[in-house]
């Protein structure tokens, strides 16, 4: 298991690093916004297999992950991102299967993504 996290953990690493450097470059095949997103993704995805893994850890079945655990580490990732490591939030906690937690943490991403594009203010 420990391997496993390790070698997944560092290809989503790699894999984000090699966007990040094509966004970088700003080629013109690919929107710039569309790597920018992709990358957003795949850290997102990387947070939550990362929970997993710790949670597998710590009590040897993980069948959930804590949903507070989970969207704080989101949460942070995407503020530092934007360039705004201090949002702010009030989350209820819940387990979460696997599939429950990569679903909420996609809708999650692209709603404090958009609100942080969008929005005005708080």
């Amino acid at each position: 298991m420990v391997e496993t996290h390790h070698r997944v953990k560092n290809n989503l690493q790699i894999i984000a690093s090699l966007v990040d450097m094509q966004t970088a470059e700003k080629r013109e095949t690919i929107p710039l916004k569309e790597f920018e997103r992709l990358v957003m993704h795949i850290r997102t995805l990387a947070t939550v297999h990362d929970l997993l893994t710790h949670q597998a850890k710590e009590d040897k079945v993980a069948r959930t992950i804590p949903a507070r655990a989970m969207l704080t580490r989101l949460l942070a990732a995407i503020g530092q991102a934007a360039g705004q490591p201090a949002l702010e939030s009030r989350i209820a906690d819940a387990p979460l299967t696997a599939r429950q937690g990569t679903a909420l943490s996609i809708v999650a991403n692209e709603l404090v993504s958009n609100a942080l594009k969008h929005g005005r203010g708080k």
